[in-house]
């Protein structure tokens, strides 16, 4: 989960829960690159019985951010003048309140992404595509899954594969 706040720097933080004999093989580990902030993960491949988040807070404004994961959930808040990219192999994304360009995919989770100032971009191949409360461009991509807009100010693209395509 990534939140904006009004510190001015970066603070991240991280639970587990789970069977106690595998949740200390997980760790956290961030690394900077000049203005680049790496988070990930360190230990083994598979924690079975075992689930955690990673809280990252970052300043609000003019705080780019490129996430991915392969299993797990994205949510994106609370961002301004900020270029969003996030994509999730299984996870669903989400992203709410930001001004900015905003893309989300996941490949088998939902999409929702909501209360954005700038233009969005929203795929799934597989599961539900939810766009509300845009003002900007929006193109939504779903293989599968239905496709919902709602709320939408500005230029609308929507596809579908084989489900239906709802704006309101």
């Amino acid at each position: 989960s990534v939140y904006g706040s009004d510190r001015s720097d970066v603070m991240v933080s991280g639970f587990i829960k789970g069977m106690e004999s595998q949740k200390d093989l997980l760790k956290i580990e961030t690394k900077l690159n000049g203005d680049v902030l790496t988070v990930s993960y360190v230990g083994g491949d598979s924690f079975t019985g075992v689930s955690g988040e990673i809280r990252i807070v970052v300043p609000q404004a003019n705080t780019s951010l490129n996430a991915r994961t392969t299993s797990g959930k994205i949510d994106v808040m609370s961002l301004t003048g900020n270029i969003i990219d996030i994509s999730s192999v299984s996870g669903n994304v989400v992203i709410m309140d930001v001004k900015g360009q905003c893309t989300a995919r996941s490949t088998s989770g939902k999409v929702s992404i909501s209360k954005i100032v700038g233009d969005v971009r929203a795929e799934s191949l597989s599961s539900a595509v939810s766009v509300s409360n845009v003002i900007g461009t929006t193109k939504f991509l779903a293989g599968s899954g239905t496709v919902t807009g709602a709320n939408l100010i500005g230029k609308v693209l929507a596809k579908s594969g084989s489900s239906s395509i709802k704006l309101v």
